[in-house]
Parts: C-alpha cells; sequence; structure tokens
C-alpha cells in the first residue's frame, strides 16, 4: 500500500482553520475570565453569569448555519477570510 504525500497548500489550509477555531475558543474563555468584572460591575450574582455565558455560545451557534449558508453562496473562503478579518479587528 502507498502513500500518496499531502499537498503543501492542504496543510496551510489545515493551519488557517485550526486558527479560526482557536479564536472562536479564545472568545469564550475571554468571556469566562471576564465573568469576575462582570459579576462586580454589575453586581450578579451566579445565575446570572451563567445566562450570560450561555447567551454568548447561544448568539454563536445561531449565526453559524445562517453563516454557512451564506458562504454556500458567496463562496467559503471569501467569508472565512471576512470573518477572521472583522474577528481581529473587534479584539483591537
Amino acid at each position: 500500500m502507498t502513500s500518496t504525500p499531502v499537498p503543501r497548500k492542504s496543510w496551510f489550509a489545515l493551519v488557517v482553520l485550526l486558527a479560526g477555531m482557536f479564536i472562536a475558543l479564545l472568545d469564550a474563555t475571554i468571556v469566562n475570565v471576564a465573568l469576575p468584572s462582570i459579576r462586580q460591575s454589575l453586581h450578579t450574582g451566579e445565575a446570572t453569569l451563567s445566562w450570560i455565558v450561555s447567551g454568548y455560545a447561544l448568539s454563536f451557534g445561531i449565526a453559524l448555519i445562517p453563516a454557512g449558508r451564506f458562504g454556500d453562496k458567496h463562496g467559503h473562503k471569501w467569508v472565512f477570510i471576512a470573518g477572521v478579518a472583522r474577528q481581529s479587528r473587534a479584539g483591537n
């Protein structure tokens, strides 16, 4: 059984996709790290903080389906690039 070599372009695509997933996980981590500051600023309890985390995850999940459809229509590559660019600008 012989294996065919994986093109370098495929490895680059994998790295870019993993970087995009890392950004999404980083955003969720940032929300969790900010919870003590949110609690102190808003004088809220545990239940409200739980709602904040759940609402963030829900809004991310709800956006996935329309974004996928938009990518089907306009090209996955360009939608992904626009999303990563927007996300990186939002952090500045």
